[in-house]
């Protein structure tokens, strides 16, 4: 079993939380390598991105996840050089038990900021 030593964790998502998909690459695109060695073009999210350092410096632990599996994860995490900033890497969540909703606990979504 492996276990987060913290009472505080904080969880992001991948797309369009920490980056968008860039439909054209050109030279200025930071791309995100499969695990094939194809190319993604990326858009990093920054308000998100700055928000997810702010927590790890003050020593809360980080999750981030993605429908898109760990391996995708893994690939942007790398692309946006934020390996010191992150302790999980996982897929998204496919179903969570609980005896209270996630919205009594959670409270209201927040979201990092302006997504511009």
């Amino acid at each position: 079993m492996k276990m987060i030593e913290s009472d505080i964790v904080i969880c992001f998502d991948v797309d369009d939380t920490l980056i968008s998909i860039v439909e054209t690459i050109d030279e200025h695109t930071l791309l995100a390598f499969v695990e094939d060695g194809f190319p993604v073009g990326i858009n990093p999210i920054e308000c998100n991105i700055e928000a997810l350092k702010r927590h790890k410096r003050c020593g809360q632990k980080t999750v981030v996840w993605s429908r898109g599996g760990h391996k995708w994860a893994c690939a942007v995490i790398k692309a946006l050089q934020l390996e010191e900033y992150v302790d999980v890497v996982m897929c998204k969540p496919m179903w969570y038990y609980d005896d209270i909703p996630a919205s009594k606990w959670m409270g209201e979504p927040r979201w990092g900021g302006d997504r511009k």
